[in-house]
């Protein structure tokens, strides 16, 4: 992850699927995700879960972090319904270098061959 605010976003994305799938009403309810962990700080009966240290930037007190992350997901706002579209569109969040790390590999190698999708500046095929 880049930073921690795309960290977020990529937890609160995660543990919203099910519910903008239509899987259940309520993060709480669907059983693969972090949401109840993070929210109410309960053991996840089958994922062993280690904390994201961005989740535990947000508050020093485990009482405040949990209140904010339930807010944070179920709170509808512009961000994530941005953030929805894009990733459902395979988009990448970051700097230019970081989203150069994540197509082409720190080996430099494209790692899907459909990685570009829609980018509106493909890089050009050289031949040599």
């Amino acid at each position: 992850m880049q930073d921690d605010q795309y960290a977020l976003a990529c937890l609160r994305y995660i543990d919203r699927n099910a519910v903008k799938a239509g899987l259940v009403d309520h993060p709480a309810k669907w059983y693969l995700t972090s949401f109840t962990s993070y929210a109410y700080g309960q053991t996840h009966p089958i994922l062993p879960l280690k904390s994201h240290p961005s989740y535990l930037a947000l508050a020093k007190s485990r009482t405040k972090r949990r209140a904010f992350y339930l807010s944070f997901v179920t709170e509808k706002d512009e961000f994530s319904d941005e953030l929805h579209g894009r990733m459902d569109k395979l988009r990448i969040f970051g700097s230019a270098q970081f989203v150069e790390e994540v197509i082409h590999g720190r080996d430099g190698k494209i790692q899907n061959k459909n990685s570009f999708g829609n980018d509106p500046c493909p890089p050009k095929d050289r031949k040599h």
